[in-house]
Parts: structure tokens; sequence; C-alpha cells
């Protein structure tokens, strides 16, 4: 499944109403071009998040499953501080979502929406045997 316009949208709608600052909109005759500004404006955010190498990975990692911060720093070396900054940068794009279960906090993936793409970009760049 790829993601599809439609897709991008209800993605866009759960993801980031914190960019929901206004930008002027520019553009050519009869605003031809705006829809793509606005679109533009809205996702720059979610991808300045996933920009960083760390917190990328991290979301690769909740779109196999959910995860702990606990298994995470454990499985990316990181302290759990930086695991808990980058997860706190991924929640407030709305990217992943947080779960209480007794004293710990079980990270996801958001949506459908990003998981399906996020696992074809890792088969974009996974190992191949040569043949």
């Amino acid at each position: 499944m790829l993601l599809t316009p439609a897709g991008i949208d209800a993605l866009l709608e759960s993801v980031n109403e914190a960019a929901a600052v206004s930008a002027p909109r520019t553009g050519g005759a009869a605003g031809v071009g705006a829809d793509q500004i606005e679109f533009a404006r809205r996702l720059v955010p979610v991808l300045k998040a996933l920009a960083d190498m760390n917190r990328l990975a991290i979301v690769l990692e909740l779109a196999q499953r959910e995860r702990s911060v606990t298994e995470l720093t454990e499985i990316f070396g990181l302290s759990q501080t930086l695991v808990s900054h980058h997860l706190k940068v991924l929640r407030d794009c709305r990217l992943v979502t947080v779960t209480a279960i007794g004293r710990s906090n079980v990270y996801a993936i958001c949506c459908d929406e990003l998981a399906e793409p996020i696992r074809l970009l890792t088969s974009v760049v996974a190992p191949t045997s040569a043949p």
C-alpha cells in the first residue's frame, strides 16, 4: 500500500495541529499553488522531526512493534533522557502515541498511514543479495 493523497491528508490531520500557525498564502494567479504551499507548510514540521537519525530509527522500530522507553534505550544504546526527548518530539508531531501500562509508557506508531510507508522505506534501503 502506497501513501495516497487521501492518506497523506489523514496523516497530516492526525499529525501536526501544532503547526496551525497561519502562514500567508502565496502563489500565482487565482491561488494556483496555494494548496501545495499549505500542504508543504503542514508537512515541514513532520519531516523535520523525521530528519534526525535517532528519531527516524525510533520510528522505524515502532513501525515493527510497540516498545517501552527501556526497550528503546537498550536497542539503540541511548540514554533514557535522550530517548524520552526524541519521543517527545515525535509525540508533539503526533507521529507516535503513548499508552501507560503499569509503571511503563509504551510507544507505538501513530497510524497505519505512516507505518506502511515506513516499512516500504526500509525495503528500499535494505541490503540486497547479489545475483
